[in-house]
């Protein structure tokens, strides 16, 4: 999904927070669901040895330059369930839960992939199987430079 509706996105969910009073809600709704793709940055570097401070660059691209994505921990039902028990120290988390919860699915709907793998969405999955694929990628890029 595009940076500029993931933007649009969170904006919109954090409107409810505001109207029911929940500020520090709507104010994590807003950065979380923007920023959680600066988890693209360790990617990012490892393919093309350097970082970006381009939100659009990040977002989308891996995704145009035809590249994969590995780590983003923060791109997984395990840190969505983390977020959930934070909620329960203080609210603000639920507006975090709220917006990466549906920037995840977001992702899952909107970016296309050939088949849909929801497994991929487990950061542990993909730690354990893409790090063959990363490697194996990084020798064949490696290997057209």
């Amino acid at each position: 999904m595009k940076a500029r509706y993931h933007v649009l996105m969170s904006l919109t969910l954090a409107i409810p927070f505001a109207v029911a009073g929940s500020y520090w809600g709507s104010l994590m709704c807003i950065l979380s669901g923007i920023f959680i793709d600066v988890d693209h940055q360790l990617d990012f570097y490892l393919l093309f040895g350097r970082f970006t401070l381009s939100m659009t660059e990040l977002s989308e691209g891996l995704k145009e330059h035809n590249k994969p994505t590995f780590f983003c921990p923060l791109h997984s039902w395990e840190f969505i369930i983390l977020l959930a028990l934070l909620s329960y120290w203080h609210s603000m988390f639920i507006g975090t839960v709220v917006s990466v919860t549906a920037h995840l699915i977001a992702d899952i709907i909107f970016n296309k992939r050939e088949e849909l793998d929801l497994l991929r969405f487990f950061f542990l999955y993909r730690a354990r199987s893409e790090l063959k694929l990363y490697e194996k990628f990084r020798r064949n890029y490696a290997d057209k430079e």
